[in-house]
């Protein structure tokens, strides 16, 4: 189960990031549909996430979605979490809300 949860947290991450190009608008075009929207990632804390990190500029310069990166040690993944699931669930967010994202 852990591992399924570290799986769709890189998932999720690879396809926010590989949106910063698809929705790329024309040349001359400055719509940024997303403009103002703020994600909160949570990932483990490994160079994979060091070279997304780097990129992030990128993809916030080219969507206008603000990205908050929260790296955390392994060690500490599952507590954080489960803290977010509890956190999320207590603020009225849907159990498969959660668990799609």
């Amino acid at each position: 189960m852990y591992r399924r949860t570290i799986a769709i947290a890189f998932l999720v991450v690879a396809l926010v990031l590989s949106l910063g190009g698809a929705t790329q608008s024309p040349v001359g075009a400055t719509s940024k549909p997303y403009a103002g929207q703020t994600i909160t990632v949570l990932m483990e804390q490994h160079p994979s996430t060091d070279a997304i990190q780097k990129q992030l500029g990128s993809f916030e310069n080219a969507t206008g979605i603000k990205v908050n990166l929260n790296p955390v040690p392994f060690d500490g993944m599952r507590q954080v979490s489960e803290l977010v699931v509890v956190k999320s669930l207590l603020a009225g967010y849907p159990s498969s809300f959660i668990a799609a994202h």
